[in-house]
């Protein structure tokens, strides 16, 4: 779903965090010899979430940066929709979009759409998921990025975000 992206002018920073595997690497270069956008990088060693994660975010060349795991599935107007309200609103610094949960079917859970609302004050008011998160890559890459830790980088970036009032 990153591919189709209505957003035009995008770098897909892919990192195969299992090197050895050889089938998922195929399928990355079938997509990268169909899509000039990919960018596949394949560290020697597994670097776990929150380092593989900054190894997309310090080779990113883009003015924002993007969360979208594998099992992620993005409407085709994410990006461009997130990318006009941070140009609209340059105070801003990160944006999250809303979510609906599928079950392994595909169908989606009723009631399971969150929406995190612009008019909460703090970002523990509103209900975040983290591969709904654009940020601009200056901020990111000021803050360290991710923690290298097994759990909850995505709450611990926040929380840092948070106690510097970033919005």
């Amino acid at each position: 779903s990153v591919i189709a992206q209505t957003l035009e002018n995008i770098e897909i920073i892919i990192i195969l965090d299992k090197p050895d595997n050889q089938e998922l690497k195929d399928i990355i270069w079938e997509y990268q010899s169909r899509c000039d956008k990919i960018v596949l990088l394949t560290p020697e060693d597994n670097l776990g979430r929150g380092n593989a994660r900054n190894l997309g975010i310090w080779s990113a060349q883009g003015k924002y940066v993007a969360i979208h795991d594998a099992d992620d599935i993005d409407t085709p107007e994410r990006l461009g929709e997130q990318y006009d309200y941070m140009e609209e609103n340059p105070e801003v610094g990160v944006v999250f979009s809303w979510t609906v949960f599928t079950d392994e079917q595909g169908t989606i859970i009723p009631d399971s759409k969150s929406t995190p609302t612009p008019e909460s004050k703090s970002l523990f008011q509103k209900q975040l998921n983290h591969q709904t998160m654009f940020i601009k890559t200056e901020i990111i890459q000021a803050f360290g990025g991710y923690a290298d830790i097994n759990y909850g980088e995505d709450i611990d970036l926040w929380m840092r975000l948070y106690l510097e009032d970033i919005k």
